[in-house]
């Protein structure tokens, strides 16, 4: 986590009551990449470039990920249950 969204969290952080209005996007853990990564190939997935938690939290995007037609997509995955909340080809 960086130390931005540290002081975000705490007590007194950046709004003084301990949560910011604007998180900034990160990439997963080691554990959120592998479920996302598994997620991924399970919808028929070959490649990916970046994997972001954006939008306050809400949503996984992935990007410049190759379907199995060989296309190119942006994926939108559920944070929680990875489910595919949208699917836009590049």
């Amino acid at each position: 986590m960086s130390d931005e969204n540290l002081a975000c969290r705490a007590p007194g952080g950046r709004d003084g009551a301990g949560d910011c209005s604007s998180k900034a996007d990160h990439a997963p853990t080691s554990e959120e990449r592998t479920r996302i990564e598994a997620k991924l190939k399970e919808l028929g997935f070959s490649s990916w470039e970046e994997t972001e938690l954006e939008d306050n939290d809400t949503v996984w995007e992935v990007s410049d990920a190759i379907g199995s037609d060989g296309a190119e997509y942006e994926i939108r995955l559920d944070p929680n249950t990875l489910q595919e909340k949208s699917r836009m080809r590049d």
